[in-house]
C-alpha cells in the first residue's frame, strides 16, 4: 500500500484517477515515526527486489519524499495506529497540485464532501 504525506513534497496528481475518493489517514505518534524513520528501503537500493518481497519494510524512493510503500506485514502493525476517513476537499485538491474550486464531484464520495 503506498501512502504520501501531505506535509511533504510529493504529490500523486495525476497518478491519481478519475472518479477515486482518497482516503486520508491520521496517524498517532506510533504509526507516525513507524512509517517515515524505521525500516526502509530504497527502491534504487541494490538489495531491493521488488515490493513484494519486502513485506515487513516501507520503500522510499528518494525522488517522491513523503511518499511510502508500507509492506504488507507492516500494515497490520501501523493500522492499530491509524484512523482512515474520506480525504476532504482541501486535502484532495492539496494532493493534486489544484486549487479547491478546480476540483469535481468525481473525487467526492457521496452527495457532500467530509467537513
Amino acid at each position: 500500500m503506498w501512502v504520501f504525506d501531505l506535509q511533504q513534497a510529493y504529490r500523486p496528481g495525476s497518478a491519481i484517477s478519475n472518479n477515486a475518493w482518497l482516503i486520508a489517514y491520521d496517524l498517532d505518534d506510533t504509526a507516525a515515526t513507524n512509517i517515515r524513520t524505521r525500516g526502509h528501503i530504497d527502491f534504487e537500493n541494490a538489495a531491493f527486489a521488488g515490493e513484494a518481497a519486502h513485506a515487513i519494510e516501507v520503500i522510499v524512493k528518494s525522488n517522491e519524499p513523503g511518499a511510502y510503500g508500507i509492506g504488507r506485514m507492516r500494515q497490520g502493525i501501523t493500522s492499530m495506529h491509524v484512523t482512515a476517513r474520506f480525504a476532504k476537499k482541501k486535502e484532495v485538491a492539496k494532493a493534486l497540485g489544484l486549487k479547491e474550486q478546480e476540483i469535481g464531484t468525481e473525487y467526492r464520495p457521496g452527495t457532500t464532501w467530509p467537513v
